[in-house]
């Protein structure tokens, strides 16, 4: 690429215009959608999740699709995603699934090791869909909530 003198305008041999009046939030999105690997924690059978798939395809990302309930997390693995999600254990239990009260997880005397390996034995428990872009992770209920994961 070659600066133009009199304009301070970034020329692209490509004939791509990539100045500053040029740039759009848009663009700066898409290089960074482009830039990072998506996955979704998917339920297929969970409406919910399937929408959240198709609003991903829909939006020409094609995420790396784990399907959790055939391959449980490890501890490790829902660590991880609290730290991405910014959130609690308790935030990412389904309380109203059986499990939940069969296990007596609303005890208060549950630790967050309690919950998180009663996830992992329990995969069911796990909110969803879950989608995670580098560092950063939502729930995405409503979908739309992914759009999150597009800001720079």
């Amino acid at each position: 690429m070659d600066r133009l003198p009199d304009k301070g305008m970034v020329f692209n041999p490509n004939g791509c215009d990539f100045s500053s009046e040029r740039r759009s939030s848009k663009l700066l999105a898409i290089v960074t959608m482009s830039l990072k690997q998506f996955f979704i924690y998917h339920n297929p059978h969970c409406s919910k999740s399937r929408a959240a798939l198709a609003w991903l395809q829909a939006h020409g990302i094609e995420p790396q699709v784990i399907d959790y309930l055939q391959a449980p997390l490890s501890v490790q693995t829902i660590e991880e995603l609290l730290t991405k999600l910014g959130l609690g254990v308790h935030e990412i239990l389904r309380d109203n699934e059986e499990e939940f009260a069969a296990l007596q997880l609303a005890d208060p005397q549950k630790t967050e090791a309690d919950l998180i390996a009663a996830i992992v034995a329990h995969p069911i428990l796990l909110q969803r869909p879950i989608v995670v872009a580098g560092n950063r992770a939502v729930i995405a209920r409503p979908t739309e909530k992914i759009a999150e994961l597009l800001e720079v």
